[in-house]
């Protein structure tokens, strides 16, 4: 048995914004459901841009650390974790607020990570190599192409994942998941 778990980076990623000594409000995903971030969002005017500087910054660097969770021991927050990587470049406020909301859920659940246990003998697990895939259809309200995302499992515990936007445009969701 194994278990993969990055609860000490967590807890030092929420000393280092001072998230550790409050009790954050836990919410249920990493991202809240209908949530549509865009270009519309960021801001536009010079003067705009210089108002929210630092926290544009600050932006980059917490994206980048949530980037790195979900790229080796949390799947869950792969979808959302690129989809605010698309406006590091010029955050705005919603960006902003959204991605706090997902580092509230990163340190709500600081305990998860990734179990492998491959000489299990429970019948109700999945053995040998299975995956899943799945597609939206024009989510992204910015250029229309849709998100696509798999994980893949060895033995029931994941062992590759990834999200990411189509590099075309789909016409139909037969074409999304193709």
């Amino acid at each position: 048995r194994m278990f993969l778990s990055q609860e000490k980076s967590v807890a030092a990623l929420a000393t280092k914004l001072g998230l550790d000594s409050i009790n954050t409000q836990r919410t249920q995903t990493p991202m809240q459901a209908g949530t549509k971030l865009s270009k519309n969002d960021c801001p536009a005017t010079p003067a705009e841009k210089a108002k929210l500087r630092s926290e544009q910054t600050a932006y980059r660097s917490q994206q980048a650390s949530t980037n790195y969770f979900a790229g080796f021991t949390r799947p869950d927050m792969a979808q959302a974790s690129s989809a605010h990587a698309r406006y590091m470049h010029n955050p705005g406020h919603s960006h902003i607020k959204s991605l706090k909301s997902m580092i509230r859920y990163l340190i709500s659940t600081k305990h998860l990570g990734l179990l492998y246990d491959f000489f299990t003998n429970n019948p109700n697990r999945n053995r040998g190599m299975y995956g899943y895939y799945d597609a939206s259809l024009g989510d992204c309200p910015d250029t229309k192409r849709s998100t696509i995302g798999f994980v893949m499992y060895w033995n029931g515990c994941p062992i590759s994942w990834r999200s990411k936007l189509h590099p075309f445009v789909s016409t139909n969701i037969n074409h999304a998941e193709y």
